[in-house]
């Protein structure tokens, strides 16, 4: 009886701990907690839809009935049913005053509740949960619209049910108004695109206004609405758009274009819309009128669509064109542009590679205690050696007690030393300039703390954040909603916003490393100024240090070689050569200081590697390859900037070790980490000229942009296809070889150069499998002739404009094998008595 007793009380033990683990898990993220003194109001994501994987806003507005409060904001975000991460931000409201804060927050997973805590001295003292009315598919590209009639661009959405191109490329608006516009990059981000419609950008705050500036050229797209909002629109725009409204018109033929784009059927119909007439740049789609009703232009790294029509236009958005119109524009003229917009983050991870090279030297005391502990042992068996021999052996009762106490004494010593268990930490920072002279500040921290636990990394002037590449964001399927969620219970990150962010990181083991980040513009005054150009011996050019510090001994890069540039005080220019010369062997050249290789296109991979193994040491992992690193990483970054394949052959850089101090100290909870290493790198894109001081002329293979052209029936060029707006900067595609592609190059200046050498092509690796064709425009024939490969009598491939026509055609039948945009090289020089360019 007594055993069953037994057995009954252990089992309803059991029972009730099994309860109280449960209850206590299930409050565990989620307790509210009642404040009298304290009122909050919480508006998640957008009207209440949040998303996963993004950042979305978490407005709380508070309201204190008490005396003043000085406390952290903070709401949990889940990473999975494991994990979770948390985000704080300072809040201050003083007695009877009221403040709205808003906490960017990334949910990786489904949530199904968020709690808002106020914490004041490590305690929580008032908490209110809220939870979302809907989820924005974290698989498609949220488009924001800052519209008074958001309704009437819900054509832009796209989902499983009317994805008509099968892209299984999703789209889904998101309402936005002058108050729920974000001013915060890290929301902003979230965005692949904006359309400004009839919202007046005046009504935005400055810091909105600098933000979505800031948005746009940082890598995103902006569609601006024309009509009657045009003239508001462009003005908010500035200097980011040449378009200006001039007047207005109406026209019936949009829908027509509009279709044609789309790849649909006419329909016939005519619908008279209001258009702005616009000037500045050349259209890319105009109405059988000549009205322009849409440009493309670039702003940095971003574009901006400007529309002739109101981009809230009800008529127009309810023809099934509108639905994925906007979405052929892009894969048809900018669909390396489409492609990050889908697939955001992953042009900038390269950037942050440098620093993963980055190695740090652990103090750690267990190795030099155990060293003392045996030095102790070795201690004791010499002095029982000299002992024996003496015949005094018991005197090591005294001896080992000795000994261990002092190798104790030192070993404690040791253990509380600050010179070894202080935390650790290297910095890398690449300021890269672009083409336009900003430069943007790449910060990657390398830390490792002594001991295990939370540990808070800060630095001033950073908004650090903490890289964890563990876990990926769930995949989040609308019949899931009603499942049953666990929550999770280890804490991962804690993230705080604000002027100085700082991450908070939970070390399992001593010195376990851990790695941050951070990029903003940078707000130096000042930038490099450099300039290159061809010489009848190999490539010449200058460099001016126009910052306000030194620049130690540096390098210019292409994929023709590298140069080593002396030291620039602020204010000085040097001058650089690379002499051309052949490579022996163009599959394994060697690279060398000063030499320009000229048939080895093979990229700046091999330049650096070049650079290492002419260098005395080659410490892979160690300072001179973590900066040759960040040299390839800030090469890459322009390239893409640039474009993309064979025109990164035009693509120069100057790459030198800034002198000063250009990180501060990282700070590990609250105190200064002493020691540590920072490692800088500044990197600006060259300007190239085509005219050399001695009048030789050279164009390097992407530096002129192949429009691709209409074939009329009789297989000659009829016209230029959707013209790029963007000059050949941005744009970037790959044609199908089964549509005999075709292109315009067009050579300006030619009454003034000799021609030399001229050629067309593609990369190397496609001569077995495409054939390449000219115009002889004399004898209206296409003429086959070999890639890259100088022409015989260049002169009758060009016609009165300059232009020269290529095709391209298969050799084998892959009905699916594309090719890149060609590119041409020319050689020559001025005739005599021509200009050639001014002194740098």
């Amino acid at each position: 009886m007594r055993k069953k007793a037994v057995r009954w009380f252990a089992f309803g033990l059991v029972i009730c701990l099994l309860a109280w683990a449960g209850a206590a898990a299930a409050d565990g993220l989620h307790t509210e907690v009642e404040n009298p003194q304290l009122e909050m109001e919480v508006r998640l994501g957008y009207d209440g839809q949040v998303t996963y994987g993004k950042a979305i806003p978490v407005r709380v507005t508070v309201r204190n009935n008490g005396g003043d409060l000085e406390a952290m904001l903070a709401v949990n975000g889940y990473v999975n049913t494991a994990k979770y991460d948390r985000f704080e931000t300072a809040l201050s409201v003083p007695a009877g005053g009221e403040r709205t804060v808003v906490l960017p927050v990334v949910a990786q997973t489904r949530q199904n509740t968020f709690t808002v805590e106020i914490v004041k001295d490590g305690k929580v003292i008032s908490a209110v949960n809220s939870t979302p009315s809907g989820v924005i598919n974290p698989n498609a590209m949220m488009i924001g619209v800052l519209s008074t009639r958001p309704r009437n661009l819900a054509n832009l959405d796209i989902n499983q049910e009317n994805d008509v191109l099968y892209r299984y490329e999703f789209w889904q608006t998101v309402a936005l108004t002058p108050e729920t516009l974000p001013e915060n990059p890290k929301l902003l981000d979230s965005f692949g695109m904006i359309v400004l419609d009839d919202t007046d950008p005046a009504l935005l705050t400055e810091k909105q206004q600098q933000a979505l500036k800031d948005w746009i050229v940082s890598g995103h797209v902006l569609i601006a609405g024309g009509g009657s909002t045009a003239p508001r629109n462009l003005a908010f725009l500035g200097d980011l758009t040449k378009l200006q409204a001039s007047d207005f018109t109406v026209s019936d033929g949009v829908l027509s274009e509009v279709e044609s784009l789309a790849g649909q059927k006419h329909s016939g119909r005519k619908t008279e819309i209001a258009l702005a007439k616009l000037e500045g740049a050349n259209p890319l789609i105009s109405d059988s009128e000549g009205n322009g009703l849409v440009w493309l232009e670039g702003a940095g790294s971003g574009r901006i669509i400007t529309l002739a029509w109101e981009a809230g236009n009800a008529a127009l958005n309810a023809e099934s064109a509108m639905h994925i119109f906007f979405q052929q524009l892009l894969i048809k003229m900018d669909p390396n542009m489409y492609s990050k917009l889908l697939y955001p983050g992953e042009e900038s991870s390269a950037l942050y590679s440098a620093g993963d090279d980055t190695k740090i030297q652990v103090r750690n005391s267990l190795p030099a205690a155990v060293a003392v502990i045996a030095g102790a042992v070795v201690i004791c068996g010499v002095m029982w050696i000299i002992l024996k021999k003496r015949s005094k052996t018991q005197w090591m009762w005294a001896v080992i007690p000795a000994a261990a106490l002092a190798a104790a004494a030192v070993v404690t010593v040791m253990a509380g030393s600050s010179m070894l268990n202080r935390p650790v930490t290297a910095t890398t920072v690449n300021l890269v300039q672009n083409a336009e002279g900003r430069a943007t500040r790449y910060v990657f921290v390398t830390a490792a703390a002594p001991r295990p636990g939370l540990h808070r990394y800060s630095m001033n002037g950073e908004d650090l954040e903490a890289q964890v590449y563990d876990d990926g964001y769930y995949y989040w399927a609308e019949e899931e909603d009603t499942a049953e969620l666990k929550e999770p219970s280890q804490l991962r990150v804690v993230q705080i916003t604000g002027e100085n962010g700082s991450s908070a990181l939970n070390a399992n083991t001593p010195w376990e490393v851990v790695r941050l980040s951070s990029v903003r513009t940078s707000e130096q005054e000042g930038q490099v100024e450099a300039q290159i150009w061809m010489e009848s011996d190999g490539l010449h050019g200058t460099v001016r240090n126009g910052l306000p510090y030194s620049l130690k001994e540096g390098v210019v890069l292409s994929v023709y070689g590298f140069v080593r540039v002396p030291a620039l005080a602020p204010g000085e220019s040097r001058e650089f050569a690379m002499v051309a010369k052949d490579a022996p062997d163009p599959s394994n050249p060697v690279f060398e200081d000063g030499v320009m290789l000229r048939n080895v296109t093979s990229g700046v991979y091999m330049v650096l590697s070049g650079m290492r193994e002419n260098s005395d040491t080659n410490d892979y992992g160690g300072r001179e390859s973590i900066l040759s690193g960040m040299m390839n990483s800030a090469y890459d970054q322009l390239t893409r900037d640039n474009s993309a394949g064979t025109r990164e052959n035009v693509i120069f850089v100057y790459c030198a070790e800034p002198e000063g101090d250009f990180a501060s100290p990282l700070m590990v909870d609250g105190k200064e980490v002493e020691g540590g290493t920072v490692l800088p790198m500044y990197t600006a894109k060259i300007e190239y000229l085509k005219i050399g001081k001695t009048g030789v002329v050279f164009h390097a293979p992407g530096m002129d942009h192949a429009v691709r052209c209409e074939i009329d029936s009789s297989g000659m060029p009829a016209g230029d296809m959707a013209e790029d707006p963007n000059g050949g900067k941005l744009y970037y595609n790959y044609f199908p070889l089964s549509e005999h592609p075709t292109f315009r190059f067009t050579l300006e200046n030619l009454d003034r150069i000799e021609i030399e050498k001229l050629s067309v092509g593609v990369e190397d690796w496609y001569a077995n499998d495409v054939a390449c064709f000219v115009l002889n425009v004399e004898l209206k024939t296409w003429v086959e002739v070999q890639m890259n490969t100088p022409l015989k009598q260049p002169g009758k491939y060009l016609d009165e404009q300059g232009n020269l026509y290529c095709q391209f055609r298969p050799k084998v039948s892959d009905s699916y094998m594309d090719i890149p945009e060609p590119s041409l090289t020319l050689e020559g020089k001025i005739k005599e008595g021509g200009e050639t360019h001014a002194e740098p």
